[in-house]
């Protein structure tokens, strides 16, 4: 599939016409009950000017303690998955970290962030029909990980409300894994999420960080073309150009052999 993606994208350019830009959302999750899921700690004298330990974030079903959070969790339609990863309930573990010399802005901007997604399967899951060879993913999978660097967590003081996300266009680090999909031909990538309901309301501490507070998280997920489904059959014309590569692999080969004797 992918040689047959970039032949396309080849003769668009050969064409003279751009390849689409519009970037693809091809997975989103929400909240699984209306509750707080995530935590941003100031880790530090909050009334210090000077910062001494870093800020850290991560998800928590409750109080001060990290650990995983069920969610609701869908792949867009253009994976091929829509029909079987859709609304299911997965266990999202968020960790990160904001180093101590990134300061926030007042208005609010906290920049730095570095950390990691991850999305684990709470149910077997099964996928079959059309292009897809029969495959069942088991307990445990990983739908999505995400690996973050640079990400911005903005918002207005005195709020609730607040987004953190990343893009690779803008300079930022954003890397996906999946045993769902493939990544390989997915170009650059990106995450939006809004944080709603938090408590207390955002704002820059005297040390610089964002002050300690709790929120709820939802987003998605996009990459400039979507992803591939591992379960994907190879296309006929894939099947062609593989076999005509490995010919030719064969007969360089063949030359070779035939020069060193």
């Amino acid at each position: 599939m992918s040689i047959v993606r970039n032949l396309t994208l080849a003769a668009l350019l050969v064409a003279g016409v751009a390849a689409p830009a519009q970037a693809v959302v091809f997975a989103t999750y929400s909240t699984a009950n209306p509750v707080t899921n995530f935590r941003w700690t100031n880790s530090g004298n909050s009334n210090a000017v000077t910062r001494t330990t870093n800020a850290v974030f991560f998800s928590s079903p409750s109080g001060s303690t990290a650990a995983a959070v069920p969610i609701r969790f869908s792949f867009g339609a253009g994976t091929g998955l829509s029909s079987f990863v859709n609304n299911v309930t997965a266990n999202l573990t968020i960790t990160g970290s904001v180093a101590r010399g990134i300061a926030a802005t007042g208005s609010v901007d906290q920049p730095g962030a570095v950390g990691s997604f991850s999305f684990v399967s709470t149910t077997a899951i099964s996928v079959s029909g059309g292009n897809l060879r029969p495959t069942t993913y088991a307990i445990g999978s990983n739908l999505l990980s995400v690996s973050f660097g640079g990400a911005n967590l903005v918002g207005t003081t005195g709020q609730t409300t607040g987004t953190f996300s990343a893009a690779t266009a803008s300079g930022d680090t954003v890397t996906f894994s999946s045993d769902f999909l493939d990544f390989t031909d997915a170009g650059a990538a990106s995450f939006a999420t809004s944080l709603i309901a938090m408590v207390p309301t955002l704002g820059v501490a005297q040390n610089g960080a964002l002050r300690t507070f709790r929120g709820r998280l939802s987003g998605n997920f996009e990459t400039a073309v979507a992803p591939t489904a591992t379960a994907e059959v190879p296309e006929p014309q894939s099947w062609v150009l593989l076999i005509a590569g490995f010919g030719l692999v064969g007969a360089a080969m063949r030359r070779r052999a035939a020069v060193a004797a």
